[in-house]
């Protein structure tokens, strides 16, 4: 990897100094800085976060506690601009699973299928993440001073409600979300024999294996076979931290399919912000981006296991509304995304 690199010319401002700064909120824009970035998690988030740094000219390292390959609970479902975007700039060849279609399941009963406007793709998460890192040009950057970025993914712990899991189960032709009391599911074609199966649950409806295996089948008439992995309990919300990327930053709801996809724009975006030496401005420039999936994630999470979660059903049920919901969350009313892309 590259060492310093200077972005503008000058003196270099000290990494110290300049969290400081961003964490009170006093840093001003400078075009004179010398700056290293350090970004612990080799996910999607920080790997894209490397290599819009590296096409900015500007030193980063990556740091993983892991080896690759892991497995990592994912639903695995790309959006197709996300697709896009990994294919090009990784120059990814691997065969992937497309997605034409996706089926609304509630309580068992399947109320809809529609159409989607540009496919969806499947691409197995650990491979994903295998993929990226081997594209990476080797990076042993240790400098003390270097600018750290949290893209540790989903951060875990007190206050999580829900819990993810993924397993195996039998083939579906296209993508497939079940709904039902405190439990989530989305089930993916693969291109192999067996579906994906992800989903979240309530951490108080169950004790082990065996209830969740009740509870698929209860409520949603759903088996999985094989084993099954689970993660730690997860909150869904928003991170105070100034600089972080992906879901160290911003989980969203499941439900909204959006995660991958807020891990690649967010990435580009704070490797846009440090390149004009604007880190201090990307907490907010996020918040102000990215509002409208914050506040939507927010208002699915806190109806999906209530009373009121029947409010959902119109807008998986009827096609217009779909679409409608559909291009609300996609469209960017600011332009900043489209930049990006």
């Amino acid at each position: 990897m590259m060492g310093n690199v200077s972005l503008r010319g000058g003196v270099q401002r000290r990494r110290s100094n300049l969290c400081a700064e961003i964490a009170s909120g006093t840093a001003s824009p400078r075009n004179d800085t010398y700056i290293n970035v350090r970004i612990e998690g080799a996910g999607i988030a920080g790997q894209v976060l490397h290599r819009e740094l590296e096409k900015r000219g500007i030193a980063s390292s990556l740091h993983d506690r892991v080896s690759f390959p892991r497995e990592k609970v994912c639903g695995g479902v790309l959006q197709w601009d996300s697709w896009q975007y990994l294919k090009a700039a990784f120059q990814i060849s691997e065969p992937v699973r497309l997605i034409h279609s996706v089926s609304h399941f509630w309580r068992g009963k399947k109320i809809s299928n529609h159409s989607l406007p540009e496919p969806m793709v499947y691409i197995s998460r650990w491979a994903l993440d295998e993929t990226l890192y081997s594209r990476q040009r080797s990076s042993s950057l240790n400098d003390p001073d270097s600018l750290r970025v949290n893209a540790k993914g989903i951060p875990v712990g007190a206050g999580g409600e829900w819990i993810g899991f993924q397993a195996a189960c039998d083939p579906v032709q296209d993508l497939e979300m079940h709904y039902g009391r405190g439990i989530c599911v989305g089930i993916s074609p693969t291109l192999g024999p067996e579906a994906h199966l992800a989903f979240i649950v309530k951490r108080e409806r169950f004790r082990n294996a065996e209830d969740l295996k009740k509870i698929l089948w209860e409520e949603l008439r759903l088996k999985f076979d094989g084993p099954l992995k689970g993660t730690g309990r997860i909150h869904y919300g928003y991170s105070r931290e100034s600089l972080a990327v992906g879901d160290a930053k911003m989980v969203t709801f499941p439900f909204l399919g959006l995660g991958m996809k807020h891990a690649i724009f967010s990435a580009r975006l704070l490797a846009e912000k440090i390149s004009t030496d604007e880190a201090q401005v990307y907490d907010r420039t996020h918040r102000h981006v990215f509002r409208r999936w914050r506040l939507f994630s927010a208002f699915i999470g806190a109806i999906y296991d209530s009373p009121f979660q029947f409010l959902l059903r119109p807008l998986i049920r009827n096609r217009a509304l779909f679409f409608w919901m559909y291009r609300w969350l996609h469209r960017d009313g600011f332009g900043v995304l489209n930049v990006l892309c």
